[in-house]
C-alpha cells in the first residue's frame, strides 16, 4: 500500500502543470456546483415566499359551489367556530375576503379582473399587498368608495392616482352590477400577470354593492406560525365549515 501511495505521489509531481489543471478543474467544478444549488434553492424559498405570503397563505377556504367560475352566491359565513379558531396557537393570523369577477373599465380601455373586497387592517397582516404599493396610499380616510390597482394594469387602462374607474359584475341574483371606484393606491408585485388581473376595494364597498351582511364571505385565507401544522389546521377548517373547500397553497398552486 505504501509503494502504491509513493508511485501515485511521484506521478503527481512528474507533470505539475497537468496536475494543477485537474486540481483546479476539480475544484472549480465543486464550487460551480454549490453555486448553482445555493442559488436554485434561493429562488425556490423566494417563490415559495411569493406564493404564500403574496398570494395564496398557507390555506384558502371557499364555498363547495365556488368553482372557478367564482359564483356570486356562494358564499359562507364567520361564525363561533371561526373566531374560536383564530385564537388557536399557531395560527398567525387569517382573514375574509368577499371576490368577484367581471370588467373594469377607464375611459380608453376595458380589461377583466378579479374584484377583492378586503378588511384592510386584516390584509395588511396577511399578505403584504400595503408593502407593494409604489403610489398612494393604502386605503387612506375617505368617503368615496376606493379601489387599490397594479402598476401593469393601471399601464393598460391608461390611468394614474386619484382617477376614476368603473367596474361591472354579476350579484348575488345574477343582476350586472356597476360602480365607479376612486383610484387610491398603485402596487407592484413579482407577479405581473395577477397585477394586470387583481384589484382590491374596501370589504364594506363590495358588500354594500353586493347587498350583503357582515358575516358573509366568499374566500377565508389563512397563515400559520410553522406549516408543520398544515394539516392539522386544514382537517380544523373542514370541520368548522363542513362541505367546504379547504385547500392548501400546494393544492391551490396545482390547480
Amino acid at each position: 500500500m505504501k509503494i502504491i501511495i509513493a508511485i501515485a505521489w511521484r506521478n503527481i509531481w512528474r507533470n505539475r502543470t497537468r496536475s494543477l489543471l485537474v486540481s483546479g478543474s476539480i475544484d472549480l467544478g465543486l464550487w460551480a456546483g454549490a453555486f448553482v444549488m445555493a442559488f436554485a434553492w434561493g429562488l425556490y424559498q423566494n417563490n415559495i415566499h411569493d406564493v404564500v405570503y403574496r398570494q395564496y397563505s398557507h390555506l384558502q377556504l371557499h364555498h363547495a359551489q365556488f368553482g372557478p367560475d367564482m359564483a356570486p352566491e356562494a358564499l359562507l359565513s364567520r361564525n363561533a367556530a371561526w373566531d374560536k379558531l383564530l385564537r388557536e396557537p399557531g395560527l398567525r393570523c387569517a382573514t375574509t375576503r368577499l371576490l368577484v369577477s367581471g370588467m373594469v373599465r377607464s375611459s380608453t380601455q376595458a380589461k377583466g379582473m378579479l374584484l377583492y373586497g378586503v378588511q384592510p387592517e386584516e390584509e395588511a397582516r396577511q399578505t403584504e399587498l400595503k408593502q407593494m404599493l409604489v403610489q398612494g396610499a393604502y386605503f387612506p380616510p375617505s368617503r368615496s368608495q376606493q379601489v387599490l390597482i397594479g402598476e401593469k394594469l393601471a399601464q393598460k387602462l391608461r390611468v394614474k392616482l386619484h382617477q376614476k374607474i368603473v367596474v361591472s359584475f354579476s350579484d348575488t341574483a345574477g343582476n350586472i352590477t356597476a360602480a365607479a371606484l376612486r383610484i387610491t393606491g398603485i402596487y407592484r408585485s413579482r407577479n405581473a400577470a395577477l397585477d394586470e388581473l387583481r384589484l382590491f376595494t374596501e370589504r364594506s364597498t363590495l358588500a354594500g354593492l353586493l347587498n350583503l351582511d357582515s358575516t358573509a364571505f366568499h374566500e377565508a385565507a389563512v397563515l400559520l406560525d410553522d406549516s408543520a401544522n398544515l394539516e392539522r389546521v386544514q382537517q380544523q377548517l373542514s370541520t368548522t365549515f363542513p362541505g367546504a373547500l379547504v385547500q392548501t397553497w400546494k393544492q391551490l398552486k396545482a390547480v
